[in-house]
């Protein structure tokens, strides 16, 4: 029942996080392990736009750029994967 607001707060953190390697290294591997639960996975789609973003996801850091783009994108693909046929065309270009 609150899949909604914790994928919110999540994608909330990840826009207000510091650029610092460490903290958002935490969010993002914590993030995955609340995408592994199918309950909370829908609670992610209505926020794919947001979590496309590279600033968002992985940061404007160069630190966090070099560092965490690949756990990132690694996170992102298992979003995009799970959510596959309900992807609307602009997301998917």
């Amino acid at each position: 029942p609150h899949q909604e607001a914790i994928s919110l707060s999540i994608v909330e953190l990840l826009k207000s996080c510091p650029d610092n390697v460490a903290t958002r290294k935490e969010l993002l591997v914590a993030t995955r392990h609340v995408l592994s639960a199918a309950d909370f996975r829908r609670g992610f789609y209505v926020h794919l736009d947001a979590l496309l973003d590279e600033d968002v996801l992985v940061g404007t850091g160069r630190a966090c750029f070099d560092s965490l783009r690949p756990l990132a994108y690694s996170f992102l693909a298992e979003l995009v994967h799970h959510m596959r046929l309900e992807l609307s065309l602009s997301q998917i270009r």
